[in-house]
């Protein structure tokens, strides 16, 4: 048996509701299942056409000869905000079909929708939820008898048995080896980019974030002493100078944030990092101890800049939280992202405004302004119900009384081109620091 892994080229595009980010990063769920795969005794490549900008058109000839390929809508850091547009993702399953005898999708889509996604595509089979474990089952056994699958016999769904969430502790370290580790970069944090996590899932409930492949609300840890030695393998064996932590709320348990900090003070090389996590988890000492062990960047999903939005989608924070733990991020030398969104249910103009006078309040270094996609599978789109039209990827959702993407333009506007923010780069950041804005900057606008 040969199993190949597959990352399709995502192009930057655009779609109707705003810029599509599909960063060259490194597939990180594909790396952990493709060293399960290997841990069996079984041949296994991955082929990260997204880094190797591989159009489908030259996919078939880097897989050809593999048996079983698997294809992912979605790697790792994009299961919380998968894409809604497709296409490339289906040529590059279409290409694959060609060469390999069998071919499954894996990742938001197929969990979601997996009627739907296999007949769009043909595939042999859906992997539903978290993939390593099943894709490693897959390998050595048949559709039918394992755990966590979907397919299509005479045009009608089957689904096996739920595959319980796994236990992090048993995954192994990603395997590094097969990625093309040298093209993986973060234009805000540095190259020779690597991600890892320390934790998965998030117990909060907000109502529009996607989790179907974390299990819902469940939250669970990676063991201190696995996560260090995926962090030394990184660094030591294959020159990692920058790492993102993509856990969904990285400092929600302190005593693995903790870890992370201690094991890079070990280490003792000049490595920068950053991670995403809720303002209210943070705390002084926290934060220090952070910045000391090289963490430069922190993510937060603010959301909206109105308490009474806040409190609708069940966000479990207030401004004054987020302004408290934002700051303090700020004060311990840290640059901050700031991600806000446009179109909740119910939301005014008069909440709209708060967003972007709240952006300008919390002044982060990077400031992201998104329109709200109710993802299938979220309590969010069950609430819009016919608002939400289409049962499978794209789909349609038209915010009443507002064009949103112009309110996402002109928030961005108002926010960058302050003179305000334009003094406060030039005596708190670097050169390199203004460089990366007017060009993340420009880029959205375009």
């Amino acid at each position: 048996m040969s199993v190949v892994l597959v990352n399709p080229l995502w192009t930057r595009g655009r779609r109707l509701r705003g810029p599509v980010y599909n960063r060259v990063w490194p597939p990180l769920s594909l790396a952990t299942a493709a060293a399960m795969i290997r841990d069996a005794g079984i041949a296994v490549s991955v082929v990260d056409a997204n880094a190797e900008r591989i159009e489908a058109e030259g996919l078939a000839e880097r897989v050809r000869g593999a048996e079983l390929a698997f294809v992912t809508s979605s790697t790792l850091d994009k299961w919380v905000c998968p894409n809604t547009e497709l296409d490339p993702f289906l040529a590059a399953v279409e290409a694959v079909k060609q060469v390999v005898p069998r071919v499954v999708v894996v990742g938001v889509h197929g969990t979601v929708r997996p009627a739907q996604m296999l007949r769009a595509t043909g595939a042999y089979a859906a992997v539903i939820g978290e993939p390593e474990a099943t894709m490693r089952d897959l390998a050595r056994g048949s559709r039918e008898a394992t755990p966590g699958v979907a397919y299509l016999e005479n045009g009608a769904l089957i689904t096996t048995s739920p595959r319980p969430l796994l236990d992090l502790g048993a995954l192994p370290a990603p395997a590094m080896e097969l990625l093309p580790m040298q093209r993986y970069r973060y234009e805000v944090l540095g190259d020779h980019l690597m991600l890892l996590e320390a934790t998965r899932g998030c117990p909060h409930g907000c109502r529009f974030c996607l989790r179907a492949m974390y299990g819902g609300r469940a939250f669970r840890r990676k063991p201190a002493d696995n996560v260090c030695r995926e962090i030394r393998e990184a660094v030591l064996t294959h020159g990692v100078r920058s790492l993102y932590f993509i856990d969904i709320e990285f400092t929600i348990d302190r005593a693995s944030a903790l870890a992370v900090c201690d094991c890079m003070e070990r280490l003792g090389r000049d490595v920068s990092w950053c991670c995403q996590t809720r303002a209210d988890s943070l705390d002084e000492a926290l934060l220090k101890r952070m910045r000391h062990t090289g963490c430069r960047l922190v993510h937060f999903g603010v959301e909206s800049g109105s308490d009474r939005v806040l409190v609708s989608i069940r966000k479990g924070e207030t401004t004054e939280t987020i302004r408290r733990g934002v700051s303090m991020a700020q004060d311990a030398g840290m640059e901050t992202a700031c991600f806000f969104m446009f179109g909740f249910p119910g939301e005014t103009p008069t909440d709209m405004e708060a967003t972007v006078e709240f952006a300008k309040e919390l002044a982060p270094t990077y400031a992201s302004f998104h329109v709200l996609e109710p993802y299938p599978g979220t309590p969010m789109a069950e609430e819009l119900g016919d608002a939400v039209t289409g049962d499978f990827f794209p789909f349609g959702y038209r915010f009443p009384g507002a064009d949103l993407k112009a309110v996402q333009r002109r928030a961005l506007l108002r926010y960058y081109l302050r003179p305000a923010y334009a003094v406060r780069r030039f005596t708190r950041g670097s050169l390199g620091m203004l460089a990366r804005q007017i060009g993340i900057f420009a880029d959205y606008l375009r």
